[in-house]
């Protein structure tokens, strides 16, 4: 973390450096900050992969509807990324929305269908 922090003071408009801090900050429990970056990542660079990111951590967080804006926000940007598409379902099933789950689910194999192939 401290390495990322150094390395952003130096370039502090490298989205890639943010979106690795905030990784290493989910990954270190510290939610908030991992939030945070993934935002400044976003307001940086906007791509699928930094608002997948943001909603994992979001999730990580259970702020599930945030997350859910946040993968939705990755899917505009990236309709062929899986990952925010799969994320969705994720979210809806922390949220006992189970039957949405399930509906998101099968509109994300339908439209990623080579995931269901392995």
């Amino acid at each position: 973390i401290d390495a990322y922090r150094k390395l952003i003071a130096k370039s502090p408009y490298d989205h890639e450096l943010f979106s690795n801090l905030g990784i290493a900050y989910m990954e270190s429990g510290a939610l908030s900050e991992s939030i945070e970056t993934f935002h400044n990542a976003n307001r940086l660079l906007p791509t699928s992969i930094h608002f997948n990111n943001l909603g994992r951590a979001l999730l990580e967080d259970a702020q599930y509807e945030a997350a859910r804006i946040a993968f939705a926000r990755g899917r505009e940007l990236d309709p062929a990324d899986s990952q925010p598409w799969y994320n969705t379902t994720v979210a809806l099933r922390k949220e006992n929305r189970h039957d949405e789950a399930h509906r998101e689910l099968l509109e994300f194999l339908r439209k990623h269908s080579t995931h269901a192939n392995g």
